[in-house]
């Protein structure tokens, strides 16, 4: 499986490739150095890469080294030959892809398994701790005075929010009445520019009068 995200795969992993090379190449690898991540697995991919590179040479060299004319290999052959030689230099790119893929992981793992005997130690601590009725019961009550303490908090959020909302709609009653005013002085203004008072008329022919003398 290409699935190396969990610390056993990459092990199987790393077994089944150390397997394959000596069996095939006669490449005996370090599986621990690989596992390390660190300069020593360089050189046990390197094993590989010599070897892989060495092959991809050899077989270039004895094609061009050959005379056109001594080949005696027929077409079927020679596009065998040519698949298995695309196959070879494929594998070649997936190891060294699957390798710098691996490389990242086996780096993480160090951080990784921090953080996993870290939070062992931590359970193991409240295992121990827990062993006595006192020390659980201390640690229930202070889960406990937690949980109130929570809810406590959340209970006068639910409390201002609940005051927000009715300060919101006095508010808002406050402003339609003061809106209502005011367009009820507006219309009233209105109505007052429109009406002629009844002294208007002596009050213009007094003007007229005291103008002329």
């Amino acid at each position: 499986s290409d699935d190396i995200s969990t610390e056993k795969a990459r092990v199987d992993f790393l077994k089944a490739i150390a397997q394959t090379m000596h069996t095939k190449a006669r490449i005996k690898l370090n599986i621990k150095a690989l596992y390390r991540a660190d300069g020593f697995a360089v050189r046990e991919l390197l094993k590989i890469a010599q070897v892989l590179h060495k092959s991809l040479l050899n077989s270039a060299g004895t094609m061009d080294s050959k005379d056109e004319k001594s080949i005696r290999v027929s077409e079927p052959n020679l596009q065998t030959k040519l698949d298995e030689l695309k196959a070879a230099r494929n594998m070649a790119n997936d190891i060294v892809e699957m390798g710098s893929k691996l490389y990242g992981l086996l780096r993480q793992e160090k951080e990784l398994k921090k953080s996993r005997e870290k939070a062992i130690q931590f359970v193991d601590s409240i295992s121990m701790n827990l062993e006595s009725n006192a020390a659980r019961e201390a640690v229930e009550r202070s889960i406990r005075e937690q949980i109130t303490s929570i809810t406590d908090n959340v209970n006068q959020l639910d409390r201002m929010c609940t005051d927000l909302k009715k300060d919101q709609k006095s508010l808002q009653t406050k402003i339609e009445r003061k809106q209502t005013d005011l367009e009820r002085a507006e219309k009233r203004l209105r109505s007052l520019k429109k009406v002629r008072p009844a002294f208007m008329e002596e009050y213009e022919r007094l003007e007229t009068e005291l103008k002329m003398v």
